[in-house]
């Protein structure tokens, strides 16, 4: 049994790792000059360096990295440690109770949770049956004992980015899992900034909560992959003809639009139109007879043009409510068409063409090298880097990046994109939307720097689509 003992040289460790050596196997202690560093990279050492260990041995009142013994360093090394995914048994001492522990910090909860032995001094370390509890490991999910931790930063843009870029990682992993690739190259060095957060406790703290293991992932892709095979295992039309339906329905679409638009106006003037006969009705008499004749005539025909006004009326409402109906109807079973045959265009998997598999797709990719101009002012906290690898399968000299920074100009920007797009003659352009930095909300879309640079690129007319992303 391998036994690793975190704490400070002194007199009372040496007596007890007597104690320990006799009933383990190995004993080993972490180097002196570790503990100057912080627990956060003293955790990482221990990952890398000692993961193999079956039981871990904490001073709770450790000092590290010129922390007091107040500060309770140990319990933030324990803290890390699980947020590593190391879930060895781990002997944790101190001189204070759990109770006083606790209220010293409520953030200090991790001492209760399982695959932890407490131990209040003085104790005999004899009296611990070594081997039985290093058995009792920590479960795989602690997220109860860290949930009350967690919080959101100022800047959750920034967040947002480095979660991205995380996410897009372990979904490539997956892709390239189930493409029967045995070694997977890491990339995560390439993540700069982003790497940096993602380490940090707080950003240890989201992954560990919110994780999707592999796994998971690699299942929902099969799942996915398995509901398009099967839902186009009869498609025999290629691209162009798909695109040439969705033009014809897109048509038909209109005109329907136009019918109901028409009947709208229609139902709108039927009510009027009537009372324009009553003044052929009437015939030439003396003034006074033909005031009076008027008055009968008028009171006669608008009770007649009145009735037949409401029955006109009533069924011409029929009719228009049953042909808007009709149309209506037709709108929607087209809309839905239109909805179907878009989603396959988007989805492009298995068009049952061996021109347009994604297969050969990623082929084609890999082989030509298409040029691409990436502008986005983090692309190299992993964006960069994440992109090439889904869409080359590693790193390119055709994929071209520029990052803006604060003091760059809107024009600036733009220039330098629209040299870049001639110079390179790209096929596509990567545009991030917040390309100067700007924090928090924004209200008004047209203030934002990516919005204002892709205005001036389509007034230069560049040569290329535009691809918009946002994290």
């Amino acid at each position: 049994m391998n036994t690793l003992w975190i704490g400070n040289k002194s007199n009372w460790q040496d007596k007890n790792a007597d104690i320990i050596l006799r009933m383990a196997d190995r004993l080993d202690f972490i180097p002196e000059n570790m503990l100057a560093l912080s627990t956060n990279e003293i955790a990482k050492y221990i990952f890398e360096s000692h993961s193999i260990a079956d039981l871990i041995i904490i001073n709770l009142n450790l000092l590290v990295g010129g922390q007091k013994h107040t500060e309770n360093a140990g319990v933030k090394l324990l803290k890390f440690l699980r947020l590593y995914n190391l879930n060895q048994h781990c002997i944790i001492y101190s001189f204070l109770s759990r109770e006083q522990l606790m209220f010293m910090d409520t953030q200090n909860l991790i001492i209760f949770s399982e695959g932890i032995t407490f131990i209040r001094l003085p104790f005999d370390f004899s009296l611990l049956p070594l081997k039985e509890i290093a058995n009792k490991k920590a479960p795989e999910n602690l997220s109860a004992y860290f949930k009350a931790e967690t919080e959101l930063p100022d800047d959750r843009h920034f967040f947002a980015n480095w979660w991205g870029v995380l996410q897009l990682w372990n979904i490539q992993k997956a892709v390239e899992k189930l493409a029967g690739k045995t070694i997977i190259s890491n990339i995560e060095t390439s993540f700069s900034g982003s790497l940096k957060e993602m380490n940090s406790y707080q950003g240890l703290l989201a992954r560990y909560i919110k994780k999707t293991p592999i796994s998971n992932i690699e299942h929902h892709l099969k799942e996915l992959s398995a509901i398009k095979a099967e839902k186009f295992l009869h498609e025999d039309r290629n691209r162009n003809e798909l695109q040439q339906e969705i033009k014809l329905l897109s048509d038909n679409d209109i005109e329907c639009n136009i019918q109901i638009q028409i009947l709208k106006e229609t139902l709108a003037e039927s009510q009027t139109g009537f009372f324009k006969k009553l003044l052929s009705q009437l015939n030439s008499y003396p003034p006074a007879i033909q005031r009076k004749i008027e008055e009968i005539q008028s009171r006669k025909e608008s009770i007649k043009n009145q009735v037949f006004n409401d029955q006109e009326y009533l069924e011409l409402t029929e009719l228009i409510e049953y042909e808007k109906n009709s149309i209506y109807e037709l709108n929607r079973k087209i809309n839905r068409k239109i909805n179907s045959v878009i989603s396959a265009l988007e989805e492009n998997k298995n068009f049952s063409t061996n021109e347009f598999s994604l297969e050969l797709i990623r082929k084609k990719l890999s082989e030509e090298k298409p040029q691409i101009v990436f502008v986005d002012d983090q692309a190299n906290d992993g964006w960069a880097a994440i992109f090439q690898r889904m869409i080359y399968g590693d790193n390119s000299d055709s994929f071209s990046v520029i990052q803006p920074n604060e003091k760059d100009s809107i024009d600036d920007i733009s220039k330098r994109i629209i040299e870049k797009i001639r110079k390179t003659k790209a096929r596509l352009l990567i545009l991030d939307l917040r390309l100067k930095g700007e924090k928090g909300s924004i209200t008004e879309p047209s203030q934002i720097s990516g919005v204002q640079v892709l205005k001036k690129l389509k007034e230069a007319k560049i040569s290329c689509p535009v691809l918009i992303t946002t994290a």
